[in-house]
């Protein structure tokens, strides 16, 4: 009997010292496979690259020139970006079009970054092409999510409540406005080592003007940051 409760005391021990191991060869086995995807990148040696220590992905690739069949920029993006899954967007993810921006110089389409149907927040993903239709530069801030529930435990009305408490509490609540406007609210997940479905609200009585996040399942806390107005869905 001693011997089985022992060993009950230890296994959760041993989890718990593997979860930060696996977690960090599976950061560097993804981060391996965009390297080695960036480098079968036809004009691999003249590229210019942006990629963050942090980051599975690069967060900027320039001097691109491929031809990617397609009718129209935002179909040829959109193939680019499939054909290499383990740079961009892997399987699990989606990508909804956010913009379509045109110049003489060139055409720039903007994407969204969802799981499951939801966004991810700050998500995006900016490709330019020429007037010729090649693919020139892309600029991202996408990471592989992987998130098991994605059904919210918290209804939206207490965590608009829960972000109104935070508020309160907060050194901004001398400068709250009164106002009988509605909170603006949006399920997301929340990138990071460790993601998170949550709520991003927009209080209408708040002075800084910033989206907070409310955790979807427990409720708490998580941050927040600057609001932006074009990723405000009424």
């Amino acid at each position: 009997m001693a011997l089985f409760n022992t060993r009950s005391l230890i296994l959760p021990c041993l989890v718990c010292i593997a979860s930060p191991a696996f977690a960090a060869d599976r950061f560097h086995g993804a981060r391996a496979r965009a390297q080695q995807a960036l480098d079968r990148l036809p004009g691999a040696s003249t590229l210019l690259v942006r990629w963050s220590p942090l980051r599975t992905r690069p967060s900027m690739i320039r001097n691109l020139a491929l031809d990617v069949p397609g009718v129209g920029p935002v179909q040829r993006a959109r193939r680019f970006l499939r054909r290499w899954p383990d740079l961009f967007v892997g399987p699990e993810d989606r990508l909804r079009q956010m913009d379509l921006r045109t110049s003489r110089q060139r055409h720039v389409v903007r994407f969204q970054q969802t799981h499951a149907g939801i966004d991810v927040d700050g998500a995006t993903i900016a490709v330019a092409l020429d007037p010729a239709g090649r693919i020139r530069a892309v600029h991202s801030s996408v990471e592989p999510v992987t998130l098991p529930r994605v059904t919210p435990s918290l209804g939206a009305q207490a965590a608009v409540a829960r972000a109104r408490s935070h508020l309160a509490r907060s050194a901004t609540r001398r400068g709250a406005r009164q106002t009988s406007s509605r909170a603006l609210t949006q399920l997301v997940i929340l990138p990071g080592p460790t993601p998170h479905l949550a709520y991003r609200i927009l209080l209408p009585e708040d002075p800084t003007g910033r989206f907070r996040f409310i955790d979807a399942h427990q409720g708490q806390y998580l941050g927040s940051r600057p609001a932006v107005i074009a990723e405000v869905r009424r």
